[in-house]
């Protein structure tokens, strides 16, 4: 459902004009007073441009590293799940409300659950084709054409010259987070015991781009990192 708005390397002015007229990702938790940080009135004068700065530096500081800090979570995740990450394809509204937006941190290529190898890892034609064609799977699982057993002899060989790998579709969205070891607390074992804050913002990703599932990574206190599937 989503379409394609803005690349991610825009212009500011054009990319703050494009987001000044629709509710984001980032508003959206905001609006349901779920956010320490701003409130519907605070969300209401930025879209109308009459709000003064008032954030305190500190708050500044934090969201400047949380940008720095976003692709090497990515690539914690990617490292530590089983999934593949794409980039970030840039500003994305829905199809049927231009006034929904959402800016993704990054995309998702998930795997198919064998746990033999990963699916995001870019396929060139001839290579070792990329995880989750049932059409080109002989062993191992049903959605597997990369599976191990297919690594011996002639039958590999003869296999990869057959297929022509085609490069992997992204099927969900990744979040990328870093807080505090202090707010260790307000992070649990499963999708159900995350802020609600973080929740909020990962289902209006989802409505807006019409993706199956989003993943929230987050770095607790600078050395421990924690992820999440939300359907």
């Amino acid at each position: 459902t989503g379409r394609l708005l803005l690349p991610p390397r825009t212009r500011k002015a054009a990319w703050d004009a494009a987001r000044a007229r629709r509710m984001t990702a980032s508003r959206i938790a905001a609006c349901m007073g779920l956010d320490n940080y701003s409130s519907p009135l605070t969300v209401w004068h930025e879209m109308r441009g009459t709000r003064p700065d008032t954030k305190p530096a500190r708050v500044h500081e934090a969201a400047r590293w949380g940008q720095r800090m976003e692709p090497v979570i990515a690539e914690a995740f990617a490292e530590e799940s089983p999934h593949g990450i794409r980039p970030n394809p840039g500003m994305l509204v829905h199809e049927a409300a231009d006034w929904m937006g959402a800016n993704l941190d990054f995309l998702v290529v998930e795997a198919c659950g064998c746990g033999s190898h990963q699916p995001g890892m870019p396929a060139e034609p001839g290579e070792v084709a990329p995880c989750c064609d049932p059409k080109t799977c002989e062993a191992c699982c049903e959605h597997c054409p990369t599976c191990p057993s297919l690594a011996r002899g002639r039958r590999r060989r003869s296999k990869l010259r057959r297929h022509r790998a085609a490069a992997p579709q992204a099927t969900a969205l990744l979040e990328c987070k870093q807080r505090s070891a202090y707010q260790d607390h307000e992070w649990g074992d499963d999708e159900d015991s995350i802020p609600d804050s973080v929740a909020i913002q990962v289902h209006w990703g989802l409505a807006v781009s019409g993706l199956n599932a989003g993943y929230v990574a987050v770095l607790l206190g600078g050395n421990q990192l924690k992820w999440y599937r939300i359907q």
